[in-house]
């Protein structure tokens, strides 16, 4: 239900796009969190939209960053992924946005940048693949967040492990104390 609520202005945009029609509106937002949102930026042959990417934790936004990068350095680089969407990765608005009239991006101050994915009209001709390609839109910021939360759980978890093992290390390294009493086996006692 999310999904198609939250994705209307997709189902909206794409469904121009395939019928060859102009869509009704210019640009739609969607304002899916306080700090957030999603602008949907249809045009003849392709549909941009733009996402407001905002984390609260440091951490997490610095994870982000990288992630974010990451994938569109990806998608450059491999040959197998030049049929996918354009994913872009900015800190400035995106062109898209500069040229819409009544849009004024807002930055929030934990605010990291700005998502731009341009779908095609070949990303969603066939069958089911329209309602895939909404359900991977509106699920973007799903996606990024839960890679976000685990690569910063799998983060933690290494520096638990790395630590605890300097912790034994250390424990062991530990000298002996002189001037202490020991038994021999036949309960003797003598000091060192």
């Amino acid at each position: 239900m999310k999904r198609d609520v939250l994705g209307a202005p997709l189902w909206v945009c794409f469904g121009a796009m395939l019928a060859g029609s102009k869509p009704p509106r210019q640009h739609y937002i969607v304002n899916y969190r306080p700090t957030e949102t999603m602008y949907v930026i249809p045009s003849n042959d392709i549909v941009v939209v733009v996402y407001a990417i905002a984390f609260d934790n440091a951490v997490e936004q610095a994870i982000a960053k990288v992630f974010l990068q990451e994938i569109e350095v990806t998608r450059r680089a491999n040959k197998d992924l030049a049929t996918a969407p354009s994913v872009n990765y900015t800190t400035e608005p995106p062109h898209e946005l500069k040229m819409c009239k009544g849009i004024e991006p807002k930055t929030p101050p934990n605010f990291i940048g700005y998502v731009s994915i341009a779908v095609s009209k070949r990303n969603i001709e066939g069958p089911g693949r329209l309602e895939k390609a909404v359900g991977l839109a509106e699920g973007y910021r799903s996606y990024l967040v839960f890679h976000v939360k685990a690569t910063k759980s799998q983060i933690h978890t290494r520096i638990r492990m790395r630590c605890a093992n300097w912790l034994q290390v250390l424990n062991r390294a530990m000298p002996e104390k002189l001037n202490t009493e020991k038994k021999t086996i036949t309960g003797r006692t003598f000091k060192r």
